[in-house]
């Protein structure tokens, strides 16, 4: 097979046979080349090449899985394309639940004293509404559900594909994780996987009280009692291991956070994949700005 990082070539590595994906309780299909799906994951080689029942009626039901899961999976599988942050309407102003919270600006004018009496908030008990608001909310996150799917169907270069790229938009932005995409994602995954690993990691390296200024969300407030304990307990003994009045180390390399042997070899072939990468990605881009450029002056 071709490199994962690269769209699949179909001209000798994949035969024509197709299978079928199942989901969702109106039974939707998907239908996928055999060759590309058992390569990308080992959960699906063995349903489509074992002895199980999959591999004579060629079609697998794929319980508690959205048909956007799917949909964002082949995406993937075939044009090595991640789906975007959620969208946004511009007229909404809140990023965590994408509606207009009549709740932002709700601590706008409290005093100094006020913050300080503010600090340790009582948790109080979720209500049926809450919790159903924050499940459906969850499921508008395209790439952490996206991650879930990758690590329960054993798909190991999507998963880093995704890591990668979180890890990327931290390092332009340093916007942290919303409390609802950790809950949502510890709820299913060990706070051992990597993605949980990074997140733990930029709230050791990010975090601050002031910051949950902007968090005046009452779905994006309500979800922190809903953070994995474990994943609580990892920030607080990162940030009681960090030196006083220096600069924080929570977020390492992004090589830390593949899913290889971390020995001097693998990781300086690994950091050199990378950086080859980044410029190409780099010469890509400058290419397609000269060539816009000389277009414009075509034009006038």
């Amino acid at each position: 097979m071709a490199d994962l990082d690269e769209p699949p070539s179909f001209s000798d590595e994949i035969r024509s046979q197709l299978v079928t994906i199942e989901v969702s309780e109106e039974k939707q299909q998907f239908s996928v080349h055999h060759d590309l799906l058992t390569a990308s994951s080992k959960f699906f080689k063995a349903a489509f090449e074992g002895e199980f029942r999959e591999a004579t009626i060629k079609t697998i039901p794929l319980v508690d899985t959205a048909p956007q899961q799917v949909q964002d999976f082949l995406d993937w599988l075939y044009f090595r394309r991640l789906p975007a942050e959620t969208e946004r309407d511009e007229q909404m102003k809140c990023r965590f639940c994408g509606s207009d919270c009549p709740t932002r600006s709700q601590s706008s004018n409290q005093g100094k004293d006020d913050d300080l009496l503010q600090a340790y908030p009582q948790f109080l008990s979720l209500s049926a509404d809450q919790e159903e608001a924050l499940d459906k909310l969850f499921q508008r996150e395209p790439l952490p559900l996206l991650y879930v799917f990758a690590d329960r169907y054993d798909i190991p270069a999507l998963r880093r594909k995704i890591v990668d790229k979180l890890w990327y938009c931290f390092e332009e932005s340093n916007t942290l994780p919303s409390f609802l995409s950790i809950a949502g994602v510890g709820s299913l995954l060990p706070t051992t996987s990597p993605l949980l690993r990074l997140w733990i990691d930029l709230y050791i390296d990010g975090y601050c009280m002031e910051d949950d200024a902007s968090r005046t969300c009452s779905l994006e407030l309500a979800a922190r009692q809903k953070l994995p304990f474990e994943f609580i307990y990892a920030v607080m003994v990162g940030l009681s291991n960090q030196k006083f009045e220096e600069p924080r180390q929570g977020m390492k390399k992004l090589c830390a956070y593949h899913e290889h042997p971390q020995d001097e070899t693998t990781i300086t072939a690994c950091t050199d994949e990378i950086t080859k990468r980044r410029k190409e990605t780099r010469d890509s881009l400058n290419r397609e700005e000269i060539s816009e450029r000389r277009i414009k002056v075509k034009l006038k």
